[in-house]
């Protein structure tokens, strides 16, 4: 789109740089850059309209998982439109131009994502360009679910904590089957397709939008295999993640392969014992011991880096 031909077209120069005309040049490349982003960021969410159409009730968690949702994006959302808003007022003079807004600045004009929104988004590894398309994706995904309903596959990538929406499904389960949460773990299956074409699981939840990294899945096998050539980061079939009894694990050789929010496979702990980027080991079959696997450093990643 304009942002990213805008951005790819220019040369790296700083703010104050080359004189009177670079500046300027810089000022007005940031400034359509910035209304760009703004034109394409709708407005925040009405969570009291969510609630009134998706009360909270004791056994649907997931009313409760899309309204915290709604909440944690309109804070990020609110931040990047102040932000933006704040720096095209400093351009034109309007406001001083504090350190924080030219950090904004600076990292628009570089096509890097501001450590400003970083420091309240989702973990991305995105330019700033990519960052913007997936954010709007994940907005659309959400105002969809609002006005007609949980999808039946859930694109898990799309969510910002994707662990309150994961323990919204086992609370779900735990409240149907009057057991504890802590009695239950995910069984994993693989479905036959990569994209969503499956109506609600009975038990549980489909899941989509993740890609393999480190291996290839082996369709007719149902297990994990070498990796094919040229095939770096595949997308992976639609997984089935259903809550089942706590038991011993049998015979069948199974890797417990790490799904990451982005490739950088590291993140901080919060404060509520959650990392920013590991998410949880999914239990995968493969023929060889799973060693072999973390050698090879297969994971499953919620989104790319471009």
């Amino acid at each position: 789109g304009l942002l990213d031909t805008l951005l790819l077209t220019q040369p790296r120069l700083h703010a104050g740089e080359g004189g009177d005309a670079g500046g300027d040049s810089a000022g007005e490349l940031v400034v359509k850059v910035a209304r760009d982003i703004l034109g394409r960021l709708p407005d925040e969410f009405d969570t009291d309209a969510c609630l009134q159409k998706w009360p909270i009730t004791h056994l649907e968690s997931m009313n409760t998982v899309l309204v915290q949702e709604m909440v944690r994006y309109n804070r990020l959302l609110a931040a990047i439109k102040a932000s933006l808003e704040a720096v095209i007022k400093a351009i034109h003079g309007e406001i001083v131009m504090s350190p924080q807004l030219e950090a904004v600045f600076q990292s628009v004009y570089d096509g890097k994502l501001p450590a400003s929104w970083r420091a309240i988004s989702y973990a991305s590894t995105k330019p700033i360009g990519a960052y913007i398309t997936d954010l709007t994706a994940r907005l659309q995904f959400l105002q969809t679910w609002y006005e007609t309903g949980p999808p039946g596959v859930f694109w898990l990538p799309g969510f910002y904590f994707p662990q309150s929406f994961l323990t919204g499904v086992l609370q779900n389960a735990a409240r149907k089957s009057f057991t504890e949460i802590d009695a239950l773990q995910w069984d994993y299956v693989v479905m036959p397709r990569t994209r969503p074409g499956h109506s609600a699981a009975l038990e549980g939840c489909y899941v989509h939008g993740l890609f393999l990294e480190g291996a290839a899945w082996d369709r007719e096998g149902g297990r994990l295999t070498e990796q094919r050539p040229k095939e770096l980061r595949p997308a992976f079939p639609v997984l089935w993640l259903r809550p089942v009894a706590k038991a011993e694990d049998g015979g069948t050789p199974l890797y417990g392969c790490p799904l990451y929010n982005t490739s950088e496979r590291r993140g901080q702990l919060s404060t509520t014992g959650h990392s920013s980027n590991f998410i949880m080991p999914v239990r995968l079959p493969c023929a060889e011991t799973p060693s072999h696997w973390v050698k090879r450093g297969a994971a499953l990643l919620c989104q790319l880096d471009d």
